[in-house]
């Protein structure tokens, strides 16, 4: 959240902010991942039901079997259960009838770029 009469230097930084955010998103997802493998007791305590991914037939992979649960955002059950919502949809509703897409004036944006500016910082008025 930027403060209304200081500056920061984070966002205004453009393509190193980008990488900033990259790089504290990969610090996070190694975190998550640890906390989930040391606390494999408390989770399978939560949840006793636990179905087992893909690999449960798979005899060749060595070492102990750490269950992800379906609530973290990029495993395998979270995937599935967003496809399967997404199936259920169609199932009810149909498939969809339109296909949107967005166009934009490129014309009016060129106008409204000043000479010498970048286009992450160009402002665009409201051109429909």
């Amino acid at each position: 959240m930027e403060k209304k009469d200081q500056f920061n230097y984070i966002t205004k930084s453009r393509m190193l902010f980008l990488q900033y955010a990259v790089d504290n998103y990969v610090k996070v997802e190694p975190a998550r991942l640890a906390y989930i493998r040391l606390n494999q007791k408390e989770l399978r305590k939560e949840r006793s039901d636990i179905l087992l991914g893909d690999s449960a037939g798979d005899k060749s992979s060595s070492g102990q079997r750490i269950i992800i649960p379906a609530s973290f955002v990029c495993g395998p059950r979270y995937m599935k259960h967003r496809q399967q919502g997404a199936l259920a949809f169609v199932s009810q509703y149909g498939s969809p009838d339109f296909f949107i897409t967005f166009t934009f004036a490129i014309d009016g944006i060129l106008q409204d770029v000043r000479q010498g500016v970048l286009y992450e910082d160009a402002v665009v008025s409201g051109h429909a």
